[in-house]
C-alpha cells in the first residue's frame, strides 16, 4: 500500500525532512501517483523502520524482526535482480550491433562477389572478342 509523505510521517513518527533524506539516500523508494503526488510504500517504510504507527488508534503496529530481515531480504533480492536485468539488456544490445555488423559485412560481401563476377564477365567478353579479332585477321591477312 502507498501512502503520501504525510501519511508516512504520522505512520513511522519521523519528520518530513527525514524522508526526504532518505529518499534521497536511497533507503526509501518514493513514487508519484496519476495526480503527481509523492507516495511512499509501506513495504519500504516497515522494512527501513520495522514498525509502524496507527494514527486513529495510536496503537503502534510492531513488525518481527524476522519479518524486517525479510522485508530487508527482498530488497536486496530485487536491486541484485535489477542489476542482472539491467546486464543483460546491454549483452543484448551488443548482441544486436554485433548482428548488425555481421549483416553489413555479408552484404558487402555479396556486393564485392557481384562486382568479381562483373568484371571477369567482362574480362572473358573481352578476351572472346580479341581472340575473334585474332581469327578474323588469320583469315584475311593469312
Amino acid at each position: 500500500m502507498r501512502v503520501s509523505i504525510l501519511e508516512a510521517t504520522k505512520l513511522t513518527g519521523k519528520s518530513d525532512k527525514t524522508l526526504y533524506r532518505h529518499i534521497s539516500q536511497g533507503k526509501i523508494s518514493c513514487h508519484v501517483d496519476e495526480k503527481g503526488v509523492k507516495t511512499l510504500d509501506t513495504i519500504d517504510l516497515i522494512a527501513t523502520y520495522g514498525e509502524l504507527r496507527n494514527p486513529e488508534s495510536e496503537k503502534t503496529l510492531l513488525v518481527s524482526a524476522q519479518e524486517s530481515d525479510d522485508f530487508l531480504d527482498l530488497r536486496v533480492e530485487n536491486a541484485s535482480l535489477k542489476a542482472e536485468n539491467q546486464g543483460l539488456k546491454t549483452l543484448v544490445i551488443e548482441k544486436d550491433k554485433r548482428l548488425e555488423l555481421l549483416e553489413f559485412r555479408k552484404s558487402e560481401t555479396q556486393k564485392n562477389t557481384y562486382n568479381v563476377r562483373t568484371i571477369m564477365s567482362g574480362a572473358l567478353i573481352g578476351a572472346a572478342l580479341l581472340l575473334g579479332l585474332l581469327v578474323l585477321k588469320f583469315f584475311f591477312n593469312g
